[in-house]
């Protein structure tokens, strides 16, 4: 995996305009992960694109519920169909947190996917005793 670089609130990659710079247009749609609707994610969690080069990504914001814009760095696939968004910090759980991408999403609405991170496991009560007879 190369690191494609870090840049504060929005995370930058490549060229702003891949068609004025000569390069094929955004795929018609694109894939993220965790995907649109979970509800499970990990406050440590990454999101991927998947289904776009790397240097047409452009700019993906990250906003979560409670913990705001969150900076990173954009860290390319071996494949070259994709990258990862790394959030220098951790989400919220129980935060729902919004995915803006470049181009249409799957399962998403437009350009934009949603997904919760989990909240935090609350621990099992230890047996109460029963009452004798």
């Amino acid at each position: 995996m190369a690191v494609l670089g870090a840049v504060p609130v929005l995370v930058a990659c490549g060229l702003a305009g891949a068609a004025a710079a000569g390069r094929a247009p955004s795929p018609a749609v694109v894939a993220v992960f965790p995907s649109p609707g979970t509800r499970t994610a990990a406050p440590g969690t990454q999101v991927s694109v998947r289904g776009i080069a790397p240097d047409q990504v452009g700019r993906l914001v990250v906003h979560g519920s409670r913990t705001g814009r969150h900076e990173g760095r954009l860290v390319r696939h071996g494949d070259g169909r994709g990258a990862s968004f790394v959030p220098r910090r951790p989400f919220a759980p129980g935060e729902r947190v919004i995915v803006r991408v470049p181009a249409p999403v799957a399962g998403g609405t437009a350009d934009v996917a949603t997904f919760t991170i989990a909240r935090a496991a609350s621990r099992p009560r230890p047996d109460r005793p029963r009452p004798g007879p």
